[in-house]
């Protein structure tokens, strides 16, 4: 077993071992040495394609190897490749036995059982399970931590082993974060969704209202409360910015409808309220297992996501969020009547077109 004192590493798996296909792409880690040089010259770096496929990236304080220790065939199955100088400490299987082996049984019977029972997994083959437990990562947040933040790069699933936290949403960065599916109330239309004729003319009434001047505010909302409702009101909606959505616990999935609904960033902030523990899947890891292969994953995290959706839009915080009714009706929307297209117009006797001739 190694633990990295400093330095970083990448860990990298035969394609043999996935279930993937020779021909499917290679990714490399970010900050990996690549194959050419800056000036155009042939690195003498190795050839890391020959490795297999690229699992996961681990930095100072990381360990790995265990899972060879532990095995009863203590045979190798992923190949660890440094990704600049490292310094390691090595504990042999006479230490690990000793001193590690029976908590490290207990944290890998951990996500095994985590991968065997969870319904986004259950459905997959002993390859892609195993592969899966190869990528998971265990990560602890302390009280009042951040799990994922709002406006962060989504790059991971968090699945909350234990503990709880709060679920914050600030909607006046929504327009920042997803400007290219502003303003949120076409997306939430359910008339131009469904005639496609309205379509148009309905956009362009509610986007009206955003750029003709003689509908903005003259005055802050702030000034205007509190001259209307007292200056006690007006500090409340500024403490109000932020919605505290909701409160989550064990079996919470935070970062899925981002992948669901293809976010780049995240569109909540999840603090802890306790000591909380998770396991973290990166993104790129699941789109290795999934796709074609595995299709189901996809669809089950969709209907989960599309449940959520449906619980939280209607509450009361949830109303005050205007991205998560446009995230339900685009959930939904495969769901509605196929559109319809304007009908064609009936010629009665009345408008019949005269040619002269009167009888």
């Amino acid at each position: 077993m190694y633990i990295i004192l400093r330095g970083s590493i990448s860990v990298y798996i035969d394609a043999s071992l996935t279930g993937e296909e020779p021909g499917d792409p290679f990714v490399t880690p970010a900050g990996s040495p690549t194959r050419d040089s800056p000036d155009g010259k042939r690195s003498k770096q190795l050839e890391r394609v020959h490795y297999g496929k690229f699992i996961i990236k681990y930095e100072s304080g990381k360990h790995f190897g265990e899972a060879a220790l532990v095995g009863k065939d203590k045979t190798r199955n992923a190949t660890i490749m440094a990704d600049e100088d490292c310094d390691l400490l090595v504990i042999d299987q006479h230490l690990f036995d000793r001193c590690l082996k029976e908590q490290q049984e207990r944290e890998l019977l951990v996500m095994k059982n985590f991968v065997e029972k969870h319904s986004i997994f259950s459905h997959m083959s002993p390859k892609y399970k195993r592969l899966l437990e190869l990528s998971l990562r265990r990560e602890n947040f302390a009280f009042g931590t951040p799990i994922i933040t709002q406006g962060e790069r989504h790059k991971a699933l968090y699945f909350i082993l234990s503990g709880q936290a709060n679920v914050q949403i600030e909607p006046g960065k929504h327009q920042t974060q997803y400007s290219h599916l502003w303003p949120f109330e076409v997306g939430s239309d359910i008339y131009s969704q469904e005639f496609e004729w309205l379509r148009e003319s309905r956009r362009a009434n509610i986007l009206r209202k955003y750029e003709d001047p003689a509908v903005w505010p003259t005055k802050p909302d702030s000034l205007v409360l509190r001259r209307t409702e007292g200056y006690a009101a007006s500090e409340r909606s500024i403490h109000d910015k932020t919605v505290c959505l909701c409160s989550i616990q064990q079996g919470e999935i935070l970062g899925d409808t981002e992948l669901v609904q293809n976010l780049s960033t995240y569109m909540q902030t999840v603090i802890c309220t306790t000591n909380t523990e998770t396991l973290v899947l990166d993104v790129k890891n699941l789109d290795r297992v999934t796709g074609k292969r595995n299709a189901l994953t996809l669809q089950v995290l969709r209907q989960q996501v599309m449940e959520k959706m449906e619980l939280l839009h209607g509450t009361h915080h949830g109303q005050q969020v205007p991205f998560l009714h446009f995230l339900y009706a685009k959930l939904t929307e495969q769901e509605l009547p196929e559109k319809k297209a304007l009908p064609p117009l009936k010629v009665g006797i009345d408008d019949a077109p005269f040619d002269g001739i009167s009888t």
